[in-house]
């Protein structure tokens, strides 16, 4: 823009001062469950409910979903479920109907065949990193693995 001339030179310098550069949420998708859990706590204490989780299958949603609207996008979503839920839990019919179509629309990563066992696996390993928060380490001492080996095998199966 600077070079077009549609944003003056001088400000721009004066704005550069320290270049922040975020990765998508896409790209790092360990911390959504994190981020479900925040904006859980932030919409109970603004809407005065008492939701405590996101329902597994949310959860593995949310984690295979790309968010092209990033974190606004799981912020609104998040939102929009709560307007509609009523129970303790967030399930998928509570989630904006947009968002669940185009998830199930997307392709399931190749590395994850329609094999019920690495299925189930990759919903074991979602569910308990749900239930520690996020947390790797614990996630992996609970399944009897290092957290290295979680992480290769959430890389092998995209999760």
């Amino acid at each position: 823009m600077v070079e077009g001339g549609d944003f003056r030179e001088d400000l721009y310098y004066r704005l550069n001062v320290v270049k922040i550069e975020l990765p998508s949420l896409a790209e790092r998708k360990e911390h959504i469950p994190l981020l479900v859990e925040h904006f859980i706590h932030r919409f109970n204490l603004k809407m005065n409910k008492r939701i405590h989780s996101a329902a597994p299958e949310v959860m593995e949603l949310f984690i295979r979903y790309t968010f092209p609207g990033n974190i606004r996008e799981l912020e609104n979503a998040i939102e929009h479920a709560f307007v509609l839920c009523q129970a303790a839990q967030i399930k998928l019919d509570h989630l904006p109907n947009e968002l669940v179509a185009k998830a199930k629309e997307a392709a399931r990563p190749a590395s994850i065949p329609n094999d019920p066992l690495k299925m189930a696996e990759a919903q074991t390993i979602l569910r308990v990193l749900e239930k520690h928060g996020g947390n790797r380490k614990a996630a992996a001492e609970e399944l009897g693995s290092s957290a290295a080996t979680l992480w290769r095998k959430r890389k092998k199966m995209g999760i």
